[in-house]
């Protein structure tokens, strides 16, 4: 599961989002978690109605990328393995939804969901404590280090 995993975060990395941090790329191979969190209800997976539009086929790409992981692991969690659930995010009538969705299905809410299926999670926010001199940190309290732009307070 880890290489399928692996493509998913690269397929949700690859959506235009602005600039990705370098370390969250080279980090990607050992995320336990998907970087993109499902934005139907199971209700709505199971009554999925589709719309007159249709996608672009790196969105289409990136929806059915998504969507076939998530029925595979979904699948996984009904099976017993329940890890799945917090590596999607999903409750588990989302599960139970998602494992019923045939090719088929899939396919058809790849291309007439509108736009992407899921939505890529915020990147992780780090604290920083700057260890020069606290009081005079002009840097935001919740920033994302990057060393090589660090000047000392």
């Amino acid at each position: 599961m880890n290489e399928d995993l692996q493509l998913v975060n690269e397929r949700i990395l690859a959506v235009p989002l602005g600039s990705t941090p370098s370390i969250v790329e080279r980090y990607v191979p050992i995320l336990s978690v998907c970087l993109g969190q499902l934005k139907l209800s199971a209700k709505q997976i199971s009554e999925f109605v589709p719309s007159a539009h249709e996608n672009t086929l790196d969105v289409v790409a990136s929806n059915r990328t998504y969507l076939e992981f998530a029925r595979v692991t979904a699948r996984d969690i009904l099976a017993g393995n329940f890890e799945g659930l917090l590596i999607l995010s999903i409750d588990l009538d989302q599960a139970r939804a998602l494992a019923k969705l045939s090719i088929s299905q899939i396919k058809t809410m790849a291309y007439r969901h509108d736009g992407l299926i899921f939505e890529p999670r915020a990147l992780p926010r780090l604290p920083h404590r700057c260890m020069h001199r606290p009081s005079r940190c002009t840097r935001a309290p919740y920033s994302l280090p990057n060393r090589q732009e660090h000047q000392p307070c």
